[in-house]
């Protein structure tokens, strides 16, 4: 590379460093291209270029240094402004995905806990794995303190969600005792009814124990599937990635044939209702 070359290279790099002004906030700004110009200008002095004279060379030679340092401060500074910018949104989704030990407690006095309460968990559940995602998505660009920030937000919330789903599966005993009750009282009931709306009380009992039942296996098999979703992102080889993938097909058709179960579950459920109903 002779020395008129050189000299345009570095023409190119200010050029390409005049636009952080414009580009610094933007993601799609390519630092590539300001590293791979400074490699190609560090190469061309490499070279020896001929300059017409010593102080031409010097002055060419320090232009060049002082915008490689330019260029090493600059994506420094935007590193920075990136992480912290993706730290906030990151720690505003775990606000959103946390259920505070406060609620869990309050929450535990009841015992009563409905399909709203579950499906706002599920919800919850799958915006943690979102922002797991979006942490391993973004390591290269977060700096350690925001990794270290975010993840110590991750092992909270996660055990927070850990926390409700536990007093969930405590009361399903109490739950179960409230049920054997209804049982016995039914049992009493039954002797003053007519056979028939006995039957298909018995029968519409039955299928809603089935319905809730079908669907807690529903949101276990889906929270498997999940955790076999987050193994085949990290696998390390094909071999345990291929057998990952095929353990997930047959998840995804276990809760196919589960939905599908729950569906037929409902359609019986309103028709024993309407036959009550007259």
């Amino acid at each position: 590379m002779d020395y008129q070359t050189l000299d345009k290279e570095i023409d190119e790099l200010e050029h390409l460093l005049s636009q952080w002004g414009i580009s610094k906030s933007g993601v799609q700004y390519k630092w590539e291209r300001v590293f791979d110009k400074c490699r190609e200008i560090q190469e061309g002095f490499n070279a020896k270029p001929h300059y017409p004279t010593n102080t031409q060379q010097e002055s060419a030679w320090a232009r060049f240094n002082q915008l490689r340092s330019q260029a090493h401060n600059d994506h420094r500074d935007y590193k920075k402004r990136a992480s912290k910018e993706i730290c906030h949104e990151l720690l505003h989704d775990l606000m959103l995905a946390d259920h505070d030990l406060v609620a869990i407690i309050a929450e535990a006095t009841f015992l009563a806990f409905d399909k709203t309460d579950v499906e706002d968990m599920k919800r919850k559940g799958e915006l943690l794995r979102t922002v797991r995602h979006r942490l391993r998505e973004n390591k290269d660009v977060l700096i350690h303190e925001h990794q270290q920030e975010i993840w110590s937000r991750i092992l909270q919330v996660q055990s927070n969600q850990d926390a409700w789903w536990g007093k969930w599966k405590a009361g399903y005993a109490q739950r179960q005792e409230e049920r054997q009750a209804k049982t016995k009282r039914h049992e009493e009931w039954k002797e003053r009814k007519g056979a028939w709306e006995i039957r298909v009380r018995e029968n519409l009992a039955k299928n809603r124990e089935k319905l809730e039942k079908a669907e807690a296996a529903l949101a276990k098999s889906e929270a498997h599937a999940d955790e076999i979703r987050e193994k085949i992102e990290s696998a390390w080889n094909d071999s345990f990635k291929e057998r990952a993938e095929g353990w997930l097909q047959e998840g995804e058709e276990r809760s196919k044939s589960i939905e599908e179960h729950i569906e037929r579950l409902k359609e019986w459920i309103e028709e024993d209702e309407r036959k009550l109903r007259g």
